[in-house]
């Protein structure tokens, strides 16, 4: 219905009176100011929020895992290198990394997880992480990250 048609009608059912088609631009300007001005407030995200479908291939250790990334439209990412961001697990070398491999690969070994990568850049954003991309895991609505922290297989540090 176009604005002309619907001023009519409500100056007819006796909504408004014959000033509203006078003012009909300056009130659908601040009806749409009204609409837009709280979006324009809020700050939106700072970076892209790239989240994928992931197919576990590999688990290297408590805090690394090697994935097939879905990036949509039949396009995949083989054999992908994910450090799993916020946690550090010991080394697989002693008794403590080799329970946090095994633990991790109980949870999502051969399985579809869900993977937000959390840093894009090259070289200055995956510093620290061994030149891995760095990502945050879900199996089923549940943190894997959280998880391994729980289990006592990894623990919580602000370093990649």
């Amino acid at each position: 219905m176009k604005m002309r048609a619907v001023t009519d009608f409500a100056c007819r059912a006796g909504w408004a009176g014959p000033g509203l088609r006078r003012s009909t631009g300056a009130l659908a300007a601040a009806a749409l100011l009204a609409l837009v001005a709280p979006a324009l407030a809020e700050d939106g995200p700072k970076e892209a929020p790239y989240t994928y479908r992931a197919e576990v291939v590999n688990v290297i250790d408590g805090d690394t895992i090697d994935v097939h990334l879905d990036l949509g439209f039949y396009v995949w990412i083989r054999y992908q290198r994910i450090h799993l961001y916020g946690i550090d697990a010991p080394e697989p070398g002693d008794a403590a990394g080799t329970a946090a491999t095994e633990h991790l690969t109980s949870l999502i070994g051969g399985k579809t997880v869900i993977l937000k990568s959390l840093r894009g850049e090259d070289p200055p954003d995956r510093e620290g992480s061994f030149n891995n991309w760095l990502g945050l895991v879900w199996l089923d609505g549940k943190s894997i990250n959280d998880a391994m922290v729980e289990s006592g297989n990894a623990a919580r540090t602000d370093t990649p």
